[in-house]
C-alpha cells in the first residue's frame, strides 16, 4: 500500500519506480501434463472480469473464442474479439488474452478453448519438407499474430480441438497437425501486427524509416508530437510520411500514437495509484475530456471503470 500523505513528487517517484518494474512483459513457462507436448484448456468464464497480464512464452498458442466478446492485446495492437474468432499466437509474441470483457451487465463472459504446444513437435528443417509447406507458412506468419474469422472454419477447428482433448500419443499430435494444416490453408487469415516478433520480442522491420517512426513515437509518447517533428526525425515530407505510414500499417500515425498512449494508461491504472488526471498527463494527454474520449474509443470503457474492475479482481 502506498503512503498517500507524502508529498506528490515523492509518492510519484516511488510509484514510477514500481511501475517501471511491473510493466515488463512477463515470461511464462507452460506446464504440460504427463507424456504430452500438447496442452488443452477449456476456459469456462469463471475468472470473470479478470484483467490478464501481458505475457509471452516459448510455446505456440491457438485460442478459439466459443462465447462472449471483448478486447485483447497481441504484440502492440489492441483489437476486439467475438465468439467464433480463432487466434494463432507465435513463439514469444507478447499477448494479453483479455483486457476486459464487454457488456458485464448482461451476465455473459468470455469462454474459449486454448491449445498450446511445444516448438519441438515441429520437425527440424520443416521449411524444406513440401508436406509441411502450409504448416511452416502458418508458423512463420504466426510471429505477427493471426486472426481467423469465418464461421465454417470455426466449427471445423473447434471440433478438431475438442477431439484432441480425448486423444493420446501420436494420435494427439496427428490431430494437432491436421488442425494446423487447415489453418495454414485458410484464406480467412488476417495478420494482427504489421511487424514480426522474434524470440527476443523485438519488433523487426525491413523498413528503416518506419522503424524510426516507431522509435520516435515510443520515445516521445509523453511529449507534444507533431507531424512536422516526426517528419523531420525521419527526413521525409510530412504529406509523404502520412501516406507511407498509412499504406504500411493500415492506420494513421496519430491513431497509432493514441493506441500507444492508451496502452500506457492501462498499465498505470493497473499498477499505480496515480489519479486519472496524472495518468492522462503521464500518457501524453493534456486535455482530460480528450483522454477520456480516446480511452473509451479504444477500450470501450472509461478509465475509472477500467480501474474499478481491476480493484474488484484484486479484492
Amino acid at each position: 500500500m502506498y503512503i498517500l500523505f507524502l508529498p506528490y513528487n515523492i509518492v510519484y517517484l516511488h510509484l514510477k519506480e514500481n511501475y517501471m518494474e511491473k510493466k515488463k512483459i512477463r515470461a511464462y513457462q507452460v506446464i504440460y501434463g504427463v507424456n504430452t507436448g500438447v496442452k488443452y484448456i477449456k476456459s469456462d468464464g469463471t475468472n470473470r472480469n479478470y484483467i490478464y497480464i501481458k505475457h509471452k512464452h516459448e510455446d505456440y498458442e491457438i485460442r478459439i473464442i466459443t462465447k462472449g466478446k471483448g478486447y485483447c492485446s497481441i504484440g502492440e495492437d489492441v483489437l476486439e474479439y467475438k465468439s467464433g474468432d480463432i487466434f494463432f499466437i507465435g513463439k514469444n509474441v507478447p499477448h494479453c488474452s483479455s483486457l476486459y470483457e464487454l457488456s458485464p451487465e448482461d451476465n455473459t463472459s468470455t469462454e474459449s478453448i486454448i491449445l498450446q504446444f511445444v516448438p519441438d513437435l515441429i520437425p527440424s528443417g520443416v521449411k524444406e519438407v513440401p508436406d509441411f509447406f502450409h504448416i511452416s507458412n502458418l508458423l512463420k506468419k504466426g510471429q505477427n499474430g493471426l486472426l481467423f474469422r469465418e464461421r465454417n472454419l470455426y466449427r471445423k477447428i473447434k471440433k478438431i480441438a475438442e477431439t484432441i482433448d480425448f486423444c493420446k500419443g501420436v494420435r494427439r499430435v496427428n490431430e494437432l497437425f491436421y488442425l494446423l494444416e487447415i489453418l495454414g490453408r485458410s484464406k480467412h487469415l488476417h495478420l494482427i501486427s504489421k511487424e514480426t516478433y522474434e524470440s527476443q520480442n523485438k519488433i523487426q522491420t525491413q523498413d528503416e524509416s518506419l522503424q524510426k517512426v516507431f522509435d520516435f513515437l515510443y520515445n516521445n509518447m509523453k511529449e507534444e508530437v507533431t507531424l512536422e517533428s516526426i517528419a523531420a526525425h525521419v527526413h521525409l515530407n510530412p504529406a509523404a510520411l502520412c501516406r507511407s505510414f498509412k499504406r504500411k500499417t493500415g492506420i494513421t500515425i496519430f491513431r497509432y500514437l493514441n493506441k500507444i498512449r492508451i496502452e500506457n494508461a492501462c498499465r498505470l491504472l493497473s499498477y499505480t495509484e496515480l489519479t486519472i488526471s496524472q495518468i492522462a498527463y503521464e500518457s501524453g494527454f493534456n486535455n482530460i475530456p480528450h483522454f477520456n474520449r480516446q480511452f473509451k474509443l479504444i477500450t470501450n470503457t472509461s478509465p475509472s471503470d477500467y480501474r474499478s474492475r481491476i480493484e474488484k479482481v484484486e479484492e
